[in-house]
């Protein structure tokens, strides 16, 4: 396990890729030039479209460097390109698959791509190597821990390679437009907007701090999300060029930008100007230490440091954020219990409809057709519980409700964001002058004790 900063990818290049070309070379062309081939197929998987273009890029300059034979003999690609049925193949076809930001199985449940691609590793890693690097390995180790599946070697290089030293840590209460106020105009900034945040409130916060004088631009996913949440491929070409100047500048040409988690993995920015990243109402222990890592510092300059901000903006987001968390926790549960119980009878149930329509159907017509039965009967089983108004307003389907993954996703959550919402006891005197003790929520103190676990750094409060 890797951490956020430089190494990880020229590691990958170097010392995984690279070796596999040294056994072979032939001779072709009118002079016979040797080039030098691969001994064995690899497959690079990666999480965001970002570092699948930045592997690429490095793929390409190593072909150049070694003078290799373009044989495609290394193949880049990403988890939810690779997760579809045309393409699940490359994974049986490969010697070796590495897979960079492997905390995506967890981290990225949402995208509803990783149940299937995580299955079918842990089929091929009983016959092939299968390489795991993340810098976050929290959820994919408490996977497999739930999971019984030992791993053959497990590396832990986070903390020989952390940039904390120059890093310095504000935990604040104060809105978005009073932070930016106080940054000089000559240092940039990076904020990452909380998950809440529509694509549309993201660009009109960025016309709206343009308005008011400050240069800035905004970015998320190229990927356009559809309405039942399964991955379709389908792109916003705006945003793809975006995010593929971004990868190859490794900068943004304005003062201050806005972002989700979208680039929170696979963009390096290498600006010593790049002075503070601003983090709101984050929780996600994964998502915080992705983000702050986007920042690139140079090894030579002691003075190429980081501020990075947490604020709450005095807004209940977390607050909020958390009651949904229960609800859908709360939902998905019902669901496992009902689904546990009566699969088997609609299963029988369904059989019995094809049987006297005299229907063909395969395992996965029957399957998909019985999940079908059970969430459309889970919902009038819990009527009464308004159950179908629930899911709507949680934009929950029955896509979310029967991932595995995703379901782990909230509940890893929900723990992240408890310690945040830890109440203080504090004294108080009422309108007679007596004391009494209140409790109160002391989110910006509780980020303090957040920063000390993550990076092992003090903070301070303004």
């Amino acid at each position: 396990m890797w951490n956020t900063g430089p190494g990880k990818s020229t590691f990958i290049i170097e010392d995984l890729i690279k070796p596999m070309f040294k056994n072979k070379s032939y001779g072709f062309g009118e002079y016979g030039k040797y080039h030098n081939f691969a001994s064995a197929n690899s497959l690079l998987l990666s999480n965001r479209t970002a570092v699948r273009i930045k592997t690429e890029e490095d793929v390409v300059q190593l072909y150049k460097q070694i003078e290799a034979y373009d044989s495609k003999s290394v193949d880049v690609s990403s988890y939810q390109k690779v997760s579809t049925e045309d393409t699940i193949i490359a994974i049986d076809e490969a010697d070796v698959i590495i897979c960079d930001e492997a905390h995506y199985f967890i981290a990225d449940a949402w995208n509803l791509t990783t149940v299937r691609i995580m299955a079918k590793l842990l089929e091929v890693a009983k016959t092939k190597p299968v390489i795991l690097f993340t810098a976050t390995p929290q959820l994919i180790l408490e996977y497999f821990k739930f999971k019984n599946i030992q791993l053959n070697v497990f590396l832990d290089y986070r903390k020989e390679l952390g940039w904390e030293i120059r890093m310095d840590f504000i935990c604040s209460n104060k809105p978005l437009k009073e932070i930016l106020k106080s940054i000089p105009t000559d240092e940039k900034w990076l904020v990452f907007v909380e998950d809440v945040k529509a694509r549309g409130m993201i660009a009109n916060l960025c016309e709206e701090l343009n308005e008011e004088g400050y240069d800035v631009e905004y970015c998320h996913s190229m990927w356009v999300p559809t309405r039942d949440g399964i991955f379709r491929g389908l792109k916003d070409e705006e945003m793809q060029g975006k995010i593929g100047l971004l990868v190859q500048d490794k900068r943004f040409t304005t003062q201050g930008a806005l972002a989700n988690k979208a680039i929170d993995n696979g963009i390096d920015l290498k600006e010593k100007d790049l002075k503070h990243i601003i983090l709101l109402n984050q929780f996600d222990h994964v998502q915080i230490q992705q983000m702050v890592g986007r920042k690139r510092f140079d090894v030579d300059d002691e003075n190429d440091r980081l501020t990075v901000w947490f604020t709450t903006e005095s807004r209940a987001i977390l607050s909020n954020t958390y009651k949904k968390l229960n609800d859908s926790i709360d939902i998905c549960i019902k669901y496992n219990n009902y689904h546990d119980g009566m699969f088997d009878k609609f299963r029988d149930f369904t059989i019995a409809e094809f049987e006297i329509n005299q229907s063909s159907y395969t395992d996965e017509k029957l399957e998909a057709a019985t999940l079908e039965k059970v969430y459309k009967m889970f919902l009038e089983r819990y009527e009464d519980e308004e159950m179908f108004e629930r899911v709507a307003k949680l934009k929950l389907n029955r896509h979310y409700l029967q991932n595995e993954h995703y379901v782990g996703l909230l509940k890893f959550q929900r723990r992240y964001i408890i310690p945040l919402l830890m109440e203080t006891h504090a004294e108080e005197k009422d309108i007679t002058g007596a004391s009494k003790t209140v409790k109160k929520k002391d989110i910006v103190h509780n980020y303090q004790d957040l920063v000390r676990e993550l990076f092992d750094r003090s903070s301070k409060i303004e």
